[in-house]
């Protein structure tokens, strides 16, 4: 399904915070199957001049993704030239001892926490490679990612320190968001307070908490999200990140949907719709079906396009996130929009946003200088554009 046929005027500016055409290639390579698969991995191949150089850059966002491909390779039953084989193998052998090591972390952390009888989420990777993968491996992850019910954090911070790890500051503040630990061997662990960076994306928090579902991550038994919430999480957090244009979301997400095929997708659309996340998932989820092919019902992409258009604070939102991580700003966004209805919602969120858009920008001001905020707006984008 094209998104343009859903008619949401800004798909098409978000559009730009998407894989490319490469790692679209590539992200085939590593999930279809069959002859599709296949195809999608000469095609990627035809692509780049040195394969191994490539899957090595950082850059293009899928050195991680590589134990994924090679098995994916393995079950079409690709045939690999000798020097790649050799290369795969390698990857292979050094991401299962890197899983091993990780595991062991992980597995000593959460029975700590979970002895001491503290409530917390695994999120993000470490999560998903238990619960989605097929097996834990074939997802890198970096990190141990948990999201604390309890807004006081020192008592966990002690039980973790106490596990060879070391606080990347001493100064923590009662407004305090995200915590990192590092262990001795490098493994970071991230506290967070919420889900999202983004206060307004938060509003669906208490019912996702509501929803979260008891699984073994490092063999401990632990509290995750839902897989509704869970493939909300992973979208959201990449649109907020800047990370939407990699191809590991996409991975994740498809992970996700595969294994879940009883998905609640009505829960998703009402937590998006909340927590004013309509749009990214919009756009993210219709690349999904649309470049990957994922088995998502198409009245779930009406219906996200239907809430979408609804929240007005919502696509004002993510014009801000757009205009951030994507070079050309403001200017940018314009340049992109491809008809007259998408622009002047941009230049209506430049100059006369909403209010609610206007007291998350500005947490702090008081409510009789709000339209002190609106006079000031067009006098500061006018500024800049005689700097």
């Amino acid at each position: 399904m094209k998104l343009s046929r859903l008619n949401h005027g800004l798909s098409d500016i978000l559009s730009m915070l998407l894989p490319t055409e490469p790692q679209t290639l590539f992200l085939r390579a590593c999930l279809w199957s069959g002859g599709e698969g296949c195809r999608a991995w000469l095609n990627w191949c035809e692509t780049v001049s040195d394969t191994r150089d490539m899957l090595r850059q950082k850059e293009f966002g899928v050195k991680g993704l590589t134990p994924l491909l090679y098995y994916n390779l393995q079950k079409n039953e690709v045939a690999i030239e000798s020097s790649l084989l050799t290369f795969f193998r390698t990857a292979q052998i050094y991401e299962e001892k890197r899983t091993k090591v990780f595991h062991e972390i992980c597995q000593k952390v959460l029975a700590e926490l979970t002895r001491a009888k503290k409530r917390f989420l695994v999120v993000k990777g470490a999560a998903l490679a238990d619960t989605a993968f097929e097996k834990p491996s074939l997802r890198h992850c970096h990190d141990l990612d948990l999201v604390l019910e309890d807004s006081e954090p020192r008592e966990i911070l002690a039980l973790i320190e106490f596990l060879d790890f070391a606080l990347s500051t001493r100064n923590i503040s009662s407004e305090w968001e995200n915590l990192t630990l590092v262990h001795k061997d490098g493994l970071p662990v991230s506290l967070h307070r919420n889900f999202f960076g983004i206060s307004l994306y938060n509003q669906g928090q208490k019912e996702m908490w509501a929803r979260c579902e008891g699984k073994l991550v490092a063999d401990v038994p632990c509290q995750v999200l839902s897989p509704a919430d869970a493939l909300l999480h992973v979208c959201g957090q990449a649109f907020v990140s800047g990370h939407s244009t990699l191809p590991t979301w996409a991975s994740d997400s498809w992970a996700i949907i595969l294994r879940f095929p009883d998905l609640n997708w009505e829960q998703l659309i009402a937590c998006a719709r909340q927590s004013h996340l309509a749009l990214p998932m919009f756009v993210m989820l219709g690349y999904l079906a649309e470049k990957l092919q994922a088995p998502i019902p198409s009245q779930v992409l009406v219906n996200l396009g239907k809430a979408a258009s609804q929240s007005i604070v919502g696509q004002e939102i993510a014009l801000s996130i757009g205009r951030k991580f994507k070079n050309g700003g403001v200017k940018g966004l314009l340049r992109k929009a491809k008809n007259w209805q998408s622009r002047l919602s941009i230049l209506k969120w430049m100059i006369l946003p909403s209010l609610d858009y206007i007291r998350w920008t500005n947490p702090h001001t008081v409510a009789w200088a709000l339209p002190f905020l609106y006079v000031s707006r067009p006098v500061k984008y006018f500024a800049r554009r005689f700097q």
